[in-house]
């Protein structure tokens, strides 16, 4: 998701026996701007090894690979979690969940990773299947994208109790064999299923009936009346200390328009500190505060073309040049959380709870130019339905270190449990805030890995009465 250095935060222990999660999953700290001694070091490195390819899973409407990988990296590190941008094969997007496990990277040694990953692609989610079919003809596929290593941080252990993480890119890129169990017999079976769904998907763009069929104009209409409204925020703020500390952070993740001026972002992204176990004790045990006149928003378009020479463009707007305001800002709902400490017992914190209706803020672009920007996403109650197969998501995994803000499109299956939304597969830091877009709308938005919160709560936030400014 970025390619510098990145500070997380997650050790703290819930009242009662639970570790709080990763409650700043989209926050880097910025070492440029950051002075002191809590100023963070240049960020480690890594290489990675593709070794080989099998197909896993090979069904008439799906295809799933597993990817044997290898890490080497100059010193020791702790990785906490590994994630994935942009991964394709022959061209092809595939969707890769996050490796969750706790790794132990040596030093100058390979290191493999203990399972493949499962790379997975739905038909309906691409326009040809000839390059899967080359793939299995040629028994070799061209491989690419970037992983990005959550490693622990040594440096920042002595504010952050050893939760500090940098957010490491390693890109990747080469052929590899392919592998089919079966021996020639299953390889020829693989092209004919493979060759047979590409001319499904072929012939499906002709019948108004077929699944396939709908599954193309469903993207379609994502392109259209869905990806336009996405935005890429990022809040900074500077924490400093009583010792002439100061850390500079800087937040990333989605939002999206309501209207062509209103538009939604998680609380956690406006106001970060509120929501970070670690934060909120070093505020209020350690003297830290947020820098008055530190904190500051903004916004870029999603089909916001770049700037001239190829660089990153300018935001569309900005808080501190008063081009957004406040429309709606729900009441705190707080929680109380233990943090250890470095010497003592561990003390209470109040935080802001995460997976609640009050983790979202309502803004407003001021004399901003939306005469001719996107209209907002239209939203669909989950009063009737309680599971959906597949429900797209854009997210944002290249943060503001992409030369341009263009989305990017996963596919996940969604449940009703009780008053939030399940999701079937955890979804990283970078696409917490998306909307989750069903074919009649938008059912609601994500605020964690696994969780989301409902239109109908979405709807009451937009119901109430403006905050006061």
């Amino acid at each position: 998701m970025k390619r510098t250095l990145t500070a997380t935060w997650g050790f703290a222990l819930l009242l009662g026996s639970v570790f709080a999660t990763d409650a700043s999953a989209q926050c880097r700290v910025v070492p440029e701007e950051s002075e002191g001694a809590l100023a963070p070091a240049a960020p480690p490195s890594a290489d990675a090894q593709l070794e080989k390819m099998a197909v896993a899973d090979l069904g008439r409407d799906h295809l799933r690979l597993a990817l044997s990988m290898s890490l080497l990296s100059k010193t020791e590190l702790t990785v906490k979690q590994i994630t994935f941008e942009g991964l394709r094969v022959n061209g092809i997007p595939f969707y890769v969940a996050p490796v969750t496990d706790r790794l132990q990277l040596p030093a100058k040694q390979q290191f493999e990773l203990p399972q493949p990953l499962q790379l997975t692609v739905f038909y309906r989610d691409v326009d040809s299947l000839k390059p899967l079919t080359e793939l299995a003809e040629q028994g070799k596929a061209h491989v690419e994208g970037i992983l990005y290593l959550d490693v622990e941080l040594k440096a920042l252990q002595k504010f952050f109790l050893g939760t500090g993480k940098a957010h490491v890119p390693v890109n990747f890129s080469k052929d590899v064999p392919v592998e089919i169990p079966g021996g020639s017999l299953a390889r020829a079976g693989a092209v004919r299923v493979l060759a047979a769904a590409d001319s499904a998907l072929e012939s499906a763009k002709d019948k108004a009936d077929s699944m396939l069929n709908a599954g193309i104009r469903w993207r379609g209409q994502l392109a259209r009346e869905y990806a336009p409204a996405m935005l890429l925020v990022q809040s900074r703020f500077m924490l400093s200390g009583p010792k002439g500390d100061q850390v500079v952070f800087a937040c990333t993740g989605p939002g999206f328009r309501i209207t062509p001026k209103r538009f939604l972002v998680l609380k956690e992204l406006y106001e970060p500190w509120k929501f970070d176990p670690e934060m909120a004790a070093a505020m209020k045990e350690d003297h830290f505060k947020v820098a008055p006149k530190s904190d500051d928003l903004s916004v870029w378009s999603a089909d916001q073309p770049l700037a001239k020479g190829g660089v990153f463009a300018d935001p569309l707007a900005r808080k501190s040049l008063e081009q957004i305001r406040v429309v709606n800002e729900p009441p705190d709902d707080n929680d109380t959380v233990l943090v250890p400490r470095p010497q003592g017992h561990p003390k209470k914190v109040p935080v802001h709870k995460r997976e609640s209706p009050a983790n979202l803020v309502v803004l407003e672009f001021v004399d901003v130019v939306t005469d001719t920007a996107p209209a907002g996403m239209k939203g669909s109650p989950t009063d009737q339905q309680s599971s959906w197969d597949s429900v797209a998501v854009y997210r944002f995994p290249g943060g503001t270190e992409r030369k341009q803000t263009h989305p990017d499109l996963i596919f996940i299956p969604v449940t009703k449990e009780t008053f939030r939304l399940k999701l079937g597969v955890p979804v990283d830091g970078s696409a917490w805030g998306a909307p989750l877009i069903s074919p009649q709308g938008v059912i609601g938005v994500i605020q964690s890995e696994n969780s989301g919160l409902t239109w109908e709560d979405i709807q009451r936030v937009l119901a109430a009465p403006p905050t006061p400014q």
